[in-house]
């Protein structure tokens, strides 16, 4: 899966990136493509389309990816700035590509949330008139 993260990469093709999501918003399993599950929900495909055009909200999900974090680490590794990158973070939380994990205490006594990706991949295909999204779930 590394392997193909990286020959995607070095084609700047925003439209494939790995991250994860939960069964619960309308997908439908498609038993023939490496778990891969066809997004029947519009506004969801919407918004895997969406991110993964945003090179912002693509490093997001690519660092998300490797482990759950919270918000700040997120912002840190992706070199993004708060006011920009709380907005795509609550973006891809919206739309259904991030979820909360679990909660954490800082040093300072907070409970901060940390979020994860809810998919591992993504295939999108185009097909006559229609675009088809497809992701791997997590495990």
């Amino acid at each position: 899966m590394a392997n193909m993260l990286e020959q995607q990469s070095q084609l700047n093709n925003p439209y494939y990136n790995q991250s994860k999501f939960s069964s619960s918003t309308g997908l439908m399993t498609s038993g023939s493509r490496n778990d891969m599950v066809k997004i029947e929900d519009k506004s969801l495909a919407g918004a895997i389309l969406n991110a993964l055009g945003d090179p912002q909200k693509l490093r997001i999900l690519k660092a998300i990816l490797r482990k759950p974090m919270i918000i700040y680490e997120i912002l840190d590794e992706c070199k993004i700035s708060n006011t920009s990158g709380y907005r795509k973070v609550n973006s891809l939380i919206e739309g259904g590509l991030l979820a909360k994990n679990d909660l954490i205490l800082t040093r300072d006594g907070r409970k901060v949330v940390r979020y994860k990706s809810l998919f591992e991949n993504f295939e999108i295909d185009i097909d006559k008139d229609k675009v088809i999204v497809r992701a791997q779930l997590a495990s």
